[in-house]
């Protein structure tokens, strides 16, 4: 949820406010302004808690106020603090209707409570006093896809669709959720939403490949098998769990789909272990499906026996440096660093022109500060040269000379990656730090409000909150 611009609580608050102390009308007049100062300090320091607390303590003194319920429930639910958002908003309704994008944050509350049909009934309701909602339709069709409800999720895009006919957004998700099904319709859907807007020709063209792989395969549930794997590369692995498991109807023996039916279901937060059983009861040999069960035996805390898999995967596929990059993980998990760096050492041997391999050699160099200054960063270094547009690689380089106290350069690749690709989060993270180690504090909260502007829910997003807090947000008694 965007955040309200710095000072517009003087709008809100501070004029109405005046006029009523004036009159005399407020039982605590000097309570109720250091509180508003209080909550405008939260608005321009961008710390919705303090503000929430402070709007509140006003609340006390002029609980008429509808606006200010809205107010105080907004910053409520952007401090993650939904329950209070709630109480703030059913206050506000006490008190009279509800503006649109309040009532958009009121059915966002019940959702963070766990109460998706709330929070539909409200979204549902504003679309038919309101007419049509970009907002409200992307959370329509947020939730029915979390309830696996394909169907309404379809229909409000197509609603959606209908009313801007050219949004390629719309047009995007429409043919993912269509590809779970029908490949083939999906296609031309996901084409001309690429024609619109051209940053999503990866995805599609990636969509494309994979289902076109199908072309001339005698396995019915081949197409569907691909576009699962297409949608889990693009982390869709809700909708590739469908996908897969539409697979596994129409080709009940087909073991990889199984076993991709197994992953999409970890990814997801469900145990796919009896997938993953199924799978090697159909075909134990296969390389895809000895793979999946390596990664989940890992994730499961047993990497001796994924070494096993991983061993005879290898040695079927010497030419494949993923192979070496997974027994290096796997031994990382075992605590055996050196042999680890072995692999790591080996899988750039394999493939000496893949700068996947060359990053994983870097990274690991960068996690386990071993020979930093040599062949980590001459390996970042070959990972660049062999990608030069790959925010990863830029972004790891960076790090690399962090570390090693060249923070010019380090700027200097941080900044290629975000040239490369604006939106990839972990950068302005790890720019962020830099600026604090400098000691350049405008740059670093730059940086950092850029973070959670793209990434809040994710662990580089809690990440750069965790330091905004200790090293910008002062806390109140």
């Amino acid at each position: 949820m965007e955040h309200r611009p710095p000072g517009s609580l003087l709008g809100w608050i501070f004029l109405p406010m005046v006029a009523v102390l004036a009159l005399g009308l407020a039982p605590q007049p000097n309570l109720a302004q250091e509180n508003f100062k209080l909550a405008n300090e939260a608005v321009l320091d961008h710390h919705p808690a303090l503000e929430s607390k402070a709007l509140n303590a006003i609340l006390e003194i002029f609980p008429e106020r509808v606006d200010l319920w809205e107010l105080a429930g907004t910053a409520a639910l952007e401090a993650g603090q939904s329950q209070q958002a709630l109480i703030d908003f059913k206050q506000a309704i006490g008190s009279g209707p509800l503006k649109l994008s309040s009532t958009i944050a009121l059915g966002d509350a019940y959702l963070l409570n766990g109460d998706q049909e709330h929070a539909l009934e409200t979204w549902t309701r504003l679309l038919v006093l309101y007419g049509p909602n970009g907002d409200v339709y992307d959370r329509l069709v947020r939730v029915y896809i979390s309830q696996l409800n394909y169907s309404d999720a379809l229909r409000v895009l197509g609603d959606w669709s209908s009313w801007q006919p050219d949004n390629p957004k719309v047009l995007y998700q429409m043919g993912l959720l269509l590809v779970t099904h029908q490949p083939q319709d999906a296609l031309p859907i996901l084409l001309r939403a690429e024609q619109l807007d051209s940053s999503l020709s990866p995805s599609v063209k990636k969509i494309q490949e994979r289902i076109n792989a199908a072309n001339g395969s005698t396995e019915p549930g081949v197409e569907l098998f691909q576009a699962g794997r297409a949608l889990g590369e693009l982390g869709e692995w809700r909708l590739a769990s469908e996908a897969f498991n539409q697979a596994v109807k129409i080709s009940p023996d087909f073991a990889e789909a199984w076993a991709f039916l197994g992953e999409a279901k970890q990814q997801i937060g469900d145990d796919g272990q009896t997938y993953l059983d199924h799978a090697l009861s159909l075909n134990a040999n296969s390389v895809l499906v000895m793979a999946l069960e390596a990664i989940y035996l890992e994730r499961r805390g047993k990497p001796a026996s994924a070494l096993i898999y991983l061993h005879a995967i290898a040695d079927r596929e010497p030419k494949n440096g993923v192979w070496q990059v997974e027994l290096g993980h796997a031994l990382v998990q075992m605590g055996d660093l050196q042999t680890a760096f072995v692999y790591y050492q080996n899988a750039v041997r394999v493939e000496p022109d893949n700068s996947a391999m060359w990053r994983s050699l870097a990274s690991y160099c960068l996690v386990y500060n071993t020979q930093l200054d040599s062949q980590g960063l001459a390996a970042a270094r070959k990972a660049v040269a062999l990608a030069p547009e790959d925010p990863v690689g830029l972004d790891l380089l960076g790090q690399i000379l962090v570390e090693l106290g060249d923070y010019y350069s380090a700027d200097r690749f941080f900044w290629r990656a975000i040239q490369s690709n604006p939106d990839y989060a972990p950068v302005y993270l790890h720019r962020g730090v830099m600026y604090l180690d400098e000691g350049d504090r405008e740059r670093a909260y730059q940086s950092l409000r850029r973070v959670l502007d793209l990434a809040a829910v994710k662990p580089e997003g809690q990440q750069a909150q965790r330091l905004l807090d200790k090293f910008f947000f002062t806390a109140q008694p």
